[in-house]
């Protein structure tokens, strides 16, 4: 039996087909994983942003709760005249 040569080289291109295929489907599974990272990072630098907002916010609000209470005990301390 004689081959054709549109066989000879469909099934030389077969596997180098198949290489392809699986190639581009790791370098999309590579995208993807990247994509995955750098929405990671986002969150997290996210969270790292509202955690340092909250203390600042924290941190203003105690700071005016003691001057408020240094400015109470100077008007206690001071003498009726």
């Amino acid at each position: 039996m004689k081959s054709s040569p549109k066989t000879f080289l469909a099934a030389l291109l077969l596997p180098a087909l198949a290489l392809a295929e699986d190639d581009s489907a790791a370098v999309s599974l590579t995208d993807m994983r990247h994509q995955h990272l750098w929405i990671a990072y986002a969150i997290i630098w996210g969270l790292v942003f509202v955690f340092v907002a909250r203390t600042a916010m924290r941190q203003a609000q105690t700071q005016r709760e003691l001057d408020q209470l240094a400015s109470r005990l100077d008007a206690l301390e001071k003498p009726h005249g």
